[in-house]
């Protein structure tokens, strides 16, 4: 099974990076004929249930069309094929005796969703008010949000050397083992971090000039470093990520790398471009639920949870097309739940062992190891910080 999914990894990467056109739908029929031999829950693990209705035909179909659009810059209009998506996630998730695609999700990511919820919720009144704050500071409208983010303080890369950066912030924590096992390419405008054999992970970034892609950098190195981590001893457990702790990871590496690696205004605003960036997912995760459960119309809802914001919201077409929320609308949460719980677990780490940053390393390279049910962590280890 390793070896259809390594591979897949692989043609996305290339598809992606080198504009290569493999028929991903020709490796996910493999990935499908596979795990259909077991179709039941009782021989099934979660991460192979969420394969086989990801690659169920009636589903993935589609989401490699929206996928290939989404390589396109849209040039489709893909409104019809995400409420398609969802109609087909739905279906395959009853047969296996779900209420729905939601249900499911939560199921194979071990999150509740009623208490997933009330964090987001609680995430969103805590943070509110500051990030209508910074949205004024920034000059923010919802239709140049990302443009401006990513161009908040241009940087002299003559005077942050990358390569030296990221070699310091991995021998602080102890992690430089993980420094031969990465390959960074600087290519397009997107982060993305994958695995496409036992020794070689991945990451593909734009070329850093500004703090927004310092952030984004340190974020995606995250995925890397607990890939690495996760399946040393056992390679089958990179697939056994949940979509929850990969972004935990990454997003507790970001944290960290602003704390340790930057000062002053950098640091400043590196923090103000994560708060403002994690309750936009916030949002959008709200958005996402009340999307699942509810015949409201999209347009309305997506203009009831953003407008929170303050902004002026003149197109509504993004909801269709933002994010993650065409290819996996139930993945969006993750950020913000990876930031609820990193801030919380930095407070924790630095007091208990005293701001000592390789036994931080240590403590995080054996919880890397343990693909965590993260609200069962923060319940029992950090609710009451």
């Amino acid at each position: 099974m390793n070896e259809f999914l390594y591979k897949l990894n692989k043609f996305q990467w290339e598809n992606y990076i080198y504009d290569k056109h493999h028929d991903l739908n020709i490796i996910c029929n493999e990935i499908y004929d596979y795990l259909d031999k077991k179709k039941n829950l009782a021989t099934l693990s979660k991460s192979e249930l969420r394969r086989l209705v990801e690659n169920d035909p009636s589903t993935v179909i589609i989401r490699n069309k929206i996928d290939y659009s989404y390589n396109d810059n849209f040039k489709e209009d893909i409104k019809i094929d995400v409420f398609s998506l969802m109609d087909a996630r739905n279906k395959v998730s009853r047969e296996f005796y779900f209420k729905g695609y939601v249900d499911l999700v939560m199921y194979c990511e071990n999150l509740d969703f009623q208490k997933l919820k009330c964090l987001i919720d609680e995430y969103i009144e805590k943070n509110l008010s500051s990030v209508k704050r910074l949205t004024d500071k920034y000059y923010l409208t919802w239709e140049n949000w990302f443009f401006n983010l990513k161009n908040i303080e241009s940087i002299d890369l003559k005077d942050i050397e990358v390569d030296f950066l990221i070699d310091s912030f991995l021998r602080k924590f102890g992690f430089e083992e993980v420094l031969g096992k990465i390959t960074i390419v600087y290519h397009k405008d997107m982060g993305y971090c994958t695995k496409i054999s036992q020794d070689d992970i991945r990451i593909c970034i734009r070329e850093p000039n500004s703090i927004f892609d310092l952030r984004t950098l340190f974020h995606e190195l995250g995925h890397g470093i607990l890939y690495y981590y996760v399946s040393k001893e056992k390679d089958e457990e990179f697939f056994n990520i949940t979509g929850c702790f990969d972004e935990f990871s990454a997003v507790l590496m970001e944290n960290l790398a602003m704390n340790i690696m930057f000062s002053g205004d950098l640091s400043e605003k590196m923090k103000d471009i994560i708060n403002l960036e994690y309750m936009r997912t916030a949002l959008s995760a709200s958005f996402e639920f009340d999307l699942w459960n509810s015949k409201i119309d999209p347009e309305e809802l997506y203009i009831k949870h953003y407008s929170k914001l303050g902004l002026q919201m003149n197109n509504k077409n993004p909801w269709y097309k933002d994010s993650f929320r065409s290819l996996d609308s139930m993945y969006i949460h993750n950020y913000t739940l990876g930031q609820i719980i990193a801030e919380k677990l930095i407070k924790s780490m630095c007091k208990k062992y005293n701001e000592d940053n390789i036994k931080i390393g240590k403590y995080i390279k054996e919880l890397f190891k343990e693909n965590l049910n993260i609200i069962e962590f923060y319940e029992k280890n950090l609710k009451i910080l």
